[in-house]
């Protein structure tokens, strides 16, 4: 498959700060281990990558396809996490949720207001706990 092919997308990891506004305290660049705090790249590929290690917090992060003339139609993606601690146990929780597509932070403003919205289905996850050789798959709306 081409690079052209691909769809042009960021990952954008926001965190809370006032009110119920978030920040975008840094996107997705071509070096996955360098994230940016102050551009907005979107990146044509079939892997796009974000490494940073986050502090004990809230964070929403927005995956997002640049917005062309064309109507965008739905595509679906994976988001992977790797943590030291355990997730949906107690100390790290992941909530699947949406945004509205007129939320602000489309149009890179680096400040909003979520919105958060509940997923439409449950997400298909997979989450492999410590010891174990393989994932096991999974459907719901959060991990906690």
């Amino acid at each position: 498959v081409n690079a052209s092919e691909y769809k042009p997308v960021m990952i954008s990891i926001a965190e809370p700060v006032e009110g119920d506004m978030y920040k975008v305290v840094m996107n997705s660049s071509a070096n996955g281990a360098r994230p940016t705090s102050d551009k907005w790249t979107f990146l044509q590929a079939r892997d796009i990558s974000l490494i940073h290690k986050l502090d004990v917090g809230k964070y929403i992060v927005v995956p997002r396809i640049m917005p062309l003339d064309d109507p965008i139609e739905p595509v679906p993606y994976v988001l992977g996490m790797i943590c030291n601690k355990e997730v949906g146990n107690g100390d790290v929780s992941v909530m699947f949720k949406r945004l509205d597509a007129g939320n602000r932070v489309f149009e890179n403003f680096p400040k909003f207001e979520p919105e958060l919205m509940e997923v439409e289905q449950p997400v298909q996850y997979q989450k492999r706990a410590p010891g174990e050789g393989f994932p096991m798959t999974q459907m719901g709306e959060e991990l906690l």
